[in-house]
């Protein structure tokens, strides 16, 4: 399946380098705007399909015409009229949406509309995007098609629904302008926290959400939290944005369980914080300020082949344990831990990073080492956590395997609080029913 996507894809760009039509959609493609001189005022937007290969080589060759057919109708509907280009799995626009703000409501729209499924041939397929846009209006069409279409690339390896391009400033300068901003922007409204739900395989119900924070720049759009948290990290702010994010994902665990929904709240915890002492006191502090029970909020800390029994994060792991919180080990497989590593760290839970979960459908080595990191994990009495869920047939592998939770766009994309809710609240309604 994946060789017959490939050859395909390959051709197809053959073709395409020839001439400026997608023959396999039947839209124009996007050579068409890398010959373009011109200057345009608008938004130029690039939306790429994360399984779009995947897709096309499952099925006839027909369906390709058929899946941009209903993605353009599915774009169209509150961006009129827009003459849309195609290549492989992007699909590129200028946009009639002057305001980049109202551009960002509109795609976090088309990605609700989207995840409904699109039917094809009476066949239900599964998509998902993310989106990469350039607003630089004095560079000619030809140079700003790369840039879109890198920030969609940039969108997908952060796990950010929309990426917005800007090269005006150079790395250093853009640097130090996040560094001053910070803490204004946490103030503002700027920084806020999205909830991703953790999904319950044996009872099919939502048991948790893990806290992801987020920055809307009002100028710059979505910034990557792996940007401003490095840098955050590096001049020492990043206790400011920890507790920030602690502090709202235990006032939602709270309101959530007001409306009925008992859950637990998980947070990315920097290992350059696990060596601050102050660390369980400031915890502490959060979840008596809005009386939460320690056991609910789940700290999650990146695997590390530097944690000993005698150094002091192991230590600081420990007391965190002892005072009722849970620990779980994020992005578990891409470092070096053994079954003995697991053994004596004091974590209740394992998430297996989304980079095997999403390949496990096409790759056997990524589904072999899914499996055995399940097995070996329950073999201690350890929750295992499947991260980067994006299609139906992933979640019935993953159901086989007798995992116990798992998160990811085929669930759903982090979202703000109010969106979770109403998710939570429409998904219990449909059960009941």
């Amino acid at each position: 399946m994946a060789l017959v996507a490939v050859i395909r894809m390959r051709n197809l760009d053959r073709v395409e380098e020839a001439g400026e039509t997608n023959t396999g959609s039947g839209l124009p493609s996007v050579q068409a705007l890398r010959n373009s001189p011109d200057l345009s005022t608008r938004v130029l937007v690039a939306l790429k399909i994360r399984n779009y290969g995947g897709i096309i080589g499952s099925f006839a060759e027909h369906v390709e015409a058929q899946l941009a057919k209903e993605i353009v109708r599915r774009i169209r509907i509150s961006d009129e009229s827009v003459l849309i280009y195609h290549e492989g799995g992007m699909f590129v626009w200028l946009s009639s949406i002057r305001s980049t703000f109202d551009l960002f409501e509109n795609l976090e729209g088309l990605h609700r509309i989207v995840q409904n499924g699109i039917q094809v041939g009476g066949i239900d397929i599964d998509l998902s995007f993310n989106c990469g846009i350039d607003s630089e209006f004095d560079r000619p069409l030809s140079g700003r098609v790369a840039s879109a279409m890198q920030a969609a690339e940039e969108a997908v390896r952060n796990d950010e629904l929309v990426y917005q391009h800007d090269a005006r400033k150079h790395e250093a300068q853009w640097e130090i302008s996040l560094l001053t901003s910070l803490d204004r922007a946490i103030d503002n409204g700027e920084v806020w926290v999205a909830y991703q739900p953790k999904l319950d395989l044996r009872s099919n119900r939502i048991s948790g959400a893990e806290a992801l924070v987020r920055w809307t720049h009002p100028e710059r759009g979505p910034i990557s939290p792996d940007k401003f948290i490095r840098i955050a990290e590096e001049f020492h702010r990043i206790e400011r944005i920890t507790r920030f994010v602690i502090n709202d994902a235990v006032r939602v665990a709270v309101e959530l369980e007001r409306h009925g929904y008992e859950m637990t709240m998980s947070v990315n915890i920097s290992a350059q914080l696990l060596r601050n002492p102050g660390l369980p006191g400031m915890i502490a502090e959060i979840l008596a300020a809005h009386g939460l029970s320690p056991n609910r909020l789940i700290l999650e800390i990146t695997e590390t082949d530097r944690l000993d029994r005698s150094s002091k994060t192991f230590q600081m792991l420990q007391r965190l344990v002892q005072s009722g919180l849970r620990l779980s080990i994020d992005d578990f497989g891409t470092g070096n831990a053994t079954i003995d590593y697991l053994r004596y760290l004091p974590a209740s839970e394992v998430k297996i990073d989304k980079t095997f979960v999403s390949l496990m459908e096409s790759n056997k080595e990524d589904l072999l080492l899914v499996q055995s990191i399940i097995e070996m994990a329950h073999s201690l009495d350890r929750v295992v956590v499947a991260e980067g869920v994006e299609t139906a047939k992933v979640l019935e592998m993953l159901t086989g395997l007798h995992c116990d939770l798992v998160q990811g766009y085929h669930v759903s994309r982090p979202v703000p609080f109010r969106d979770f809710l109403d998710f939570v609240s429409g998904r219990r309604a449909r059960l009941i029913g």
